[in-house]
């Protein structure tokens, strides 16, 4: 039997300045040991992303939005939607970057495609894992509000619909994509003074407030008497919610009982049954007590790697946030964006360096891989507020958080590079008509959200609700179409 041929040490290049810029140097190693360690390498960019987003650069935005009295509403769909969307914004960016630097079709083209991969990747799960999850972990589904619903879907539809026309005819040029620009401002305009008209025109000011609103005014009496601040809250309707990540971070400081809601006005109209079912929502025994072991073995790995990260990060950048304000906001924003910007440098360019050693191009990459990576802990902070009743804001943040994603994350960093210059080109080639499937994989989604939510809504005349059904056909939904996205991709590639 002839033997295995082996990678002969000679035949690898040196680790030279070039090497390093373009792979790392993982190209001189064997690829027995450069793939493992570009997996590893893969895992600790997520985990940077991740921690530099949620612990200093959103609290620094929200700090921003405070100082300067950014209105909620805008604040919500501009600074704290690009917290929310930064990783995979910055991923285009560089690859945008590349691009114009690098030659035409070369490896900036491949660096472009992983960061629209990883765009339409994340909002694959944000209209289908993101929405079923929650409805799934959380009790009696999720009732969703109709015209902030709609308003999300709709502007996010119509961006889609020309990143799509854009991807099979070719190319962007400035006109092109100013017009995600152009389509980003009329949703914050219509955010801002949809509030207004709603309150005008269909009495929204005299409408009966919802439970979350009841219990965060509730929060508001808790909060004064700790003498605690409240974070920044986000409003992309006509009422302020409370940020994911606050009700996240508030754990077990959830009222004894509703009585206690009663005595603070968050329950004024309860009868029985809303009473007996507040009390098993706030019941200690309402969240799962007893994690699986194999959880716990991997959350104590992820811990471990988290604070060798997070270590070196306290002592260069500083913390800032809305409950312990600092002058040095600003340098912690800046520092932020810079560490999230290697991070993606990193991460764009070990995913280029895997492409060549896998048939999977880098729009593959992004759409399953980056954008999974990226979205986990909106995932996960999701479904943990889910199972605390506040699913249908958890929904809400994903969905308009993707709005900014396609139009900002897409149109800025493409409107730069076009009016300086460069090309950003969709070329008829097996990495572009992937490109083109993502995109309409991702329409599928958005298109079986839409009828389950706005279309059931306006055919039984009440507000959109994701049941447990609905729910499960979301998160089968977002199977079938990375299936069928891969199926495709290994088929016809």
């Amino acid at each position: 039997m002839d033997p295995t041929p082996i990678q002969m040490v000679e035949d690898l290049p040196a680790c030279d300045i070039a090497t390093f810029f373009a792979s790392f140097c993982l190209a001189s190693l064997p690829d027995t040991l450069s793939l493992p360690l570009c997996g590893f390498i893969l895992v600790l960019c997520f985990l940077g992303l991740s921690i530099v987003c949620d612990e200093f650069l959103v609290p620094s935005l929200e700090l921003i939005c405070d100082r300067f009295n950014v209105p909620e509403d805008i604040a919500g769909v501009t600074f704290m939607a690009f917290g929310s969307a930064a990783p995979e914004i910055v991923i285009n960016a560089v690859g945008t970057v590349r691009e114009a630097l690098g030659k035409e079709g070369g490896e900036g083209s491949d660096a472009r495609d992983l960061g629209v991969g990883a765009i339409i990747g994340s909002g694959i799960i944000a209209f289908s894992i993101i929405p079923g999850v929650c409805a799934l972990v959380s009790r009696g589904g999720l009732v969703l509000k109709r015209r902030p619903l709609i308003r999300d879907v709709c502007a996010y539809t119509i961006s889609l619909i020309f990143l799509v026309h854009y991807i099979e005819t070719g190319g962007v040029d400035v006109q092109k994509a100013s017009v995600f620009i152009i389509i980003y401002i009329s949703f914050c305009v219509i955010v801002f003074v949809s509030p207004k008209f709603n309150k005008k025109f269909f009495g929204g000011g005299n409408r009966k407030q919802s439970f979350v609103m009841d219990r965060l005014e509730s929060m508001k009496i808790e909060k004064a008497l700790k003498t605690q601040s409240t974070s920044l809250r986000v409003n992309y309707g006509s009422m302020a919610e409370e940020s994911v990540r606050d009700v996240v971070k508030e754990g077990e400081e959830r009222p004894r009982s509703v009585f206690d809601l009663a005595w603070n006005g968050a329950c004024e109209d309860c009868d029985e049954d809303e009473e007996e079912e507040y009390e098993a929502f706030l019941s200690p025994n309402s969240l799962p007590q007893t994690p699986n072991p194999l959880i716990l073995s991997v959350s104590f790995s992820v811990q471990c790697l988290s604070f060798l990260l997070r270590l070196p990060l306290l002592f260069i950048i500083p913390r800032a946030s809305v409950q312990k304000p600092s002058p040095l906001y600003p340098l912690t924003f800046l520092l932020s964006f810079v560490f999230i910007s290697i991070y993606s440098y990193v991460l764009s360019t070990s995913i280029t360096y895997l492409t060549t050693l896998t048939p999977m191009s880098p729009t593959f990459y992004g759409t399953a891989l980056v954008a999974i990576g990226a979205e986990i802990p909106d995932l996960i902070q999701c479904s943990a507020v889910a199972k605390r009743g506040y699913g249908a804001m958890a929904v809400s943040n994903a969905l308009g958080s993707q709005v900014l994603n396609i139009c900002i994350g897409l149109g800025l960093p493409w409107t730069i590079s076009s009016a300086s210059g460069g090309t950003v080109r969709f070329t008829n080639t097996s990495d572009n008509r992937d490109l083109g499937s993502s995109a309409k994989a991702l329409f599928l989604c958005v298109s079986v959200f839409a009828a389950l939510t706005i279309g059931m809504a306006a055919k039984t005349g009440k507000k959109p609700v994701i049941g447990v059904l609905s729910g499960k056909i979301l998160v089968a939904m977002y199977f079938l179409a990375l299936g069928g996205f891969i199926g495709w991709y290994f088929t016809f590639k």
